[in-house]
This record gives C-alpha cells, structure tokens and sequence, in this order.
C-alpha cells in the first residue's frame, strides 16, 4: 500500500545585505510576519570580495557587523547562518541541508540594494533563478530611495512619505523560535560566530566597526554633545572627526536605518526649538542650526543613491553625453608609466602637497574623511594630476569604510566636474591648507617629515631647503589645471554641453528647497547647480 508524500514545510530566508540590524527592517519584520519560520543568512560573497570597488575596510565593517547581528539574532533566540557564496549557491545548500528534515525554502526576503554593475547583474540572475525554482523573493525599500528610474518632480514627495512612516520595532516574540533547533542542528558549523573568519587587519574601533548598539550610541553622542560644532566644524579636519556624526558607516552598512536618524534627529531638534522659545535667555540657536543642517545632509544621502537607480551607466560614463570625450586625462593606455606614477603619488600621499598628502595618509589609515578633504582630493586627482575619474572612483572606493556607491559615484563626476549641472570647481590645495589648517596641526600630524618645520615655512613651503626627506611637487599645480580647466569650462559652454546640462537636470537635479527666485535662475543657467551636497557629511 503506497503513502502519500509528505508536504514540506515551508521556510524563508531573510538575505542579509546592507542592513546589519534588528530595528526598522523591514525586510526581516515582513519574513517574520509571512513565514514562521525564517532563517537569517550572511554572505561573504567572492564577488563583492574580488569587485573593483572593494577594500579591506569593507571587509572589516562586514565582518564586525556580522559579528554583532549575530549576538543580537542568538539574544532573541534566533541565529545566523553564514556562507561564503553567491545567493544562489547559498539557497541550494540551505534547501539541500533541510529537505532531509521535511523542510523547504520558498521565501527569500531583502532589501533593494543601489550597487555597482556586478551586484546589479547578480540581483538579475538571482531573481531569475528564484522564478525558475518558485521561490518568491520579496524587496523592500531601502533608505527611501525607489528601484529603477523616478521622475525628479515626486521623487521629494515620495522621500517624505518614506521618511516620516513609523519606524520598526525589533519584532523580539515572533524572532522567538523562529529559527527552530531541529534547523540550527543542521547548520551547525555554518552558524556564525563558528564559521571560520576573514583575515582582517587591525582598524581603529570608531572608524571602522560595525554594529547596531555603536550605533545608537554614535547617534547618541552626537546629538546630545557633539552636535553643537557641526555646523562651522565639519570643514576642518581637526575639528571634524568629533564635529561630524560619524555615523555614515552605520548608515553605509544599514546598523543604522536612514529614517530612525532622521525621526530621532528631528525629536532632539523639536525639543530644542521649544526650549528656545521658553527659555531665550539660554541660547541654543547654535544647536538648531547644526541639527538642520545634518537633517539636510540625511536628504542627501537618499537623493545621491537615486541618482544611480536613475542611471546605472554613470558608473563607466559621463551623465553628461558632451563630457564623455574630448578631456586631457592622462590615461594608462597611453601614458602608463606617467599614469602609474601620478596614481600611486596620490593614493599614499607623496605628491609633494602637505594638504593633499596629509588627506590620502588619513584616508589610507582610518578610511574615513570629512567632505571637505574628499572634495579636494578628489578634485585634485582628476583635474589637477589629471586622472580618469573612473580610475579615481575605484580607488577611492577601496578606502572608504563608509561607501555608500551611489553618493560615491555622483560625488565623483560632481568634483570632476562632469555633470554639467554643477559649478566647476577645482581647489587649490594650497588655499584650502590656508583656510582649514592654518596652523598646520593636521599636516604635521600626517607627515612626519614636516613635524620639525614652523607653520610658516609649511606654507611657503621649500622643499631642497628645509625639508628634503619630504616629495617634491609631482606636477605644476597651476599649468596643470589649466588644461583641465580649460577643457571643462570648453565643453560646458559649448551648445552641446548646455543642452545636455537641461536633460540632466531633468533626469537627476534636486528640486528641494528652491525659492521661485531661484528656479528662474536655474532655467535660465541650467548648467549650475549649486547644493547643500557640497557641505555632505
């Protein structure tokens, strides 16, 4: 006598990207509330390790985040798993482990992700695979920012709308059992933290790690002690590393969710405007004004991320069709050696600039900068050394341990200045040195070999004389950015570049905060479109 076969149980995994927290997550909340049983799943996956955007730094912002979701996830009774393999790999050794048990995946929950080509293409195969195997993959919005190409004009609505919905609660009952023994038995060696680790360096704590509690108590700090000095701090590297919120990597690697710093953020600030009102003798204007200021920048965060969703080709081109040729890059296919050795001068900091060179010798040990310094090194690598933007992007996306690819790659054709929508800026190192460490502290800090020198023979620096241990200028500053600069302001005010510079706009321009004033004035100038971006982060 036949028996009928058993129906297996089914199971959903919640695919953990860039969202290495419990609270607000939507993705998790919604595996928790379609499935009652869901298992949390971590990737260290050999095409992100091996992408061109990818650098140690990431990899221990990663690591030290799965570190500590895992903590939370067995606090709650939970767990989480971790594979070393590309999502499908992951999905056919999970179902092959439990279908012995009478289990099988039919769910797979995440949030959208805003990556580069490769992950992109990944996504497209993954969700291909998912519908020839019936499995249901379900995405959730992340930080705001829609899928796929949205018109500018409801973009700021559609913000608002994300932004301002309650937040997540950490779902703790139905976490509760939701990952049963009988399943973490059978992935017992793939349960982290038993899962062997990554080869990591050693980074300092506050620049690099990762976690949910951190956080929120990053968040913390800066909004009730640090945040006074945001506004007026955040230019200066000396003032910045404790002026700015230093939670961008949070936000970066999703410990933190975009719409709990703001609703948390705009709370303190609600708070302080109604102390302000009962109390004017006490002054707190200088704590408003830096708090509206971050909360402009956390619009930022989620207007560059769009921009990429719009256009996943301005990772390898121009958005600005008129700037894709015809600029005096010096290229490695046809100055190699030159190419090579203006690259490598910049990215460890010897192209004989103390402020350049202090910027890039930060940047190679703590991986995180102010905006200020990113703006000037990465305008000084494209149009001062005269690298390919494309180049510069890689390479600084390696040192990054707050990369976000959508704000790095505007940022990138923004200060190359590329885009045909915003002013053309190229920066003197010498006077940004004048005007954000004009007693030189920062250098000396960076450079060892200019320690011994007074600020005055910094600044009027003479390299045989007085410090001959430190590199001579790689390039002449003024000759060279004058090629550039001629080059961009050319193409710009060509008829080509003005036209395209109106379908940019259209495609990728900030409609936020514009008085009818200003809106003529974009009209009739559509090629100069000045942001609060320039002050990001």
């Amino acid at each position: 006598m036949s028996t009928a076969p058993h129906t297996p149980t089914n199971v959903a995994i919640w695919w953990v990207k860039r969202d290495l927290r419990l609270f607000d997550n939507e993705a998790l909340t919604q595996a928790l509330a379609h499935s009652k049983i869901v298992i949390p799943v971590f990737l260290q996956e050999p095409l992100l390790l091996n992408g061109p955007d990818w650098g140690a730094f990431h990899t221990h912002a990663l690591q030290t985040g799965a570190n500590a979701l895992s903590q939370n996830l067995n606090h709650f009774g939970s767990g989480l798993l971790v594979f070393k393999l590309s999502p499908i790999e992951a999905v056919q050794t999970i179902n092959a482990a439990i279908s012995e048990l009478g289990f099988v995946v039919n769910q797979v929950f995440s949030h959208e992700e805003t990556g580069l080509t490769h992950t992109f293409e990944r996504d497209k195969a993954f969700k291909l695979w998912c519908d020839n195997n019936h499995i249901k993959w379900h995405e959730y919005t992340n930080n705001g920012v829609v899928r796929g190409p949205m018109n500018r004009d409801y973009w700021d609505k559609h913000f608002k709308d994300y932004i301002f919905k309650p937040v997540l609660k950490i779902p703790k009952d139905t976490l509760l059992g939701s990952f049963p023994d009988a399943l973490k038995h059978a992935f017992c060696k793939r349960l982290h933290p038993n899962h062997p680790t990554l080869k990591l360096n050693s980074f300092a704590a506050e620049y690099s790690s990762v976690s949910e509690r951190y956080a929120r108590s990053t968040l913390k700090d800066f909004l009730w002690v640090r945040g006074k000095k945001y506004r007026g701090g955040i230019s200066s590297m000396n003032k910045a590393p404790s002026a700015c919120s230093r939670v961008s990597t949070q936000l970066a690697w999703g410990a933190l969710s975009l719409r709990a710093v703001f609703q948390e953020c705009d709370v303190r600030l609600q708070h302080l405007v109604e102390a302000q009102r009962a109390t004017p003798e006490v002054n707190y204007k200088q704590w408003i004004s830096s708090l509206r200021n971050f909360t402009s920048r956390l619009f930022w965060h989620a207007h560059f991320v769009q921009k990429l969703e719009n256009e996943v080709e301005m990772e390898v081109q121009a958005v600005n069709p008129a700037f894709r040729s015809g600029l005096p890059y010096i290229t490695k296919q046809e100055e190699e050696a030159e190419h090579t050795k203006r690259l490598q001068a910049w990215l460890y900091g010897e192209t004989g600039f103390p402020a350049i060179d202090a910027a890039m010798r930060y940047y190679q040990k703590y991986g995180w900068l102010n905006f200020r310094s990113r703006a000037m090194i990465t305008s000084f690598a494209c149009n001062a050394l005269r690298l390919p933007w494309q180049t510069v992007m890689y390479e600084l996306s390696k040192l990054m341990v707050d990369y976000v690819p959508g704000i790095h790659v505007s940022q990138i054709q923004m200060q190359a200045g590329i885009t045909g929508i915003n002013t053309i800026r190229i920066y003197s190192p010498q006077k940004q040195l004048s005007d954000h460490d004009p007693q030189c502290h920062f250098v000396r800090s960076m450079i060892p070999e200019l320690r011994s020198l007074s600020t005055e023979q910094i600044m009027a620096l003479n390299h045989e004389n007085v410090a001959p241990k430190y590199a001579k200028p790689i390039i002449d500053f003024k000759q060279e950015s004058k090629i550039m600069k001629d080059a961009l302001y050319g193409i710009s005010k060509s008829a080509s570049g003005r036209q395209n510079a109106k379908q940019v706009f259209k495609k990728h321009g900030s409609r936020k905060r514009n008085s009818p004033k200003k809106k003529a004035k974009q009209k009739e100038k559509p090629s100069t479109q000045d942001t609060p971006q320039l002050k990001l982060f």
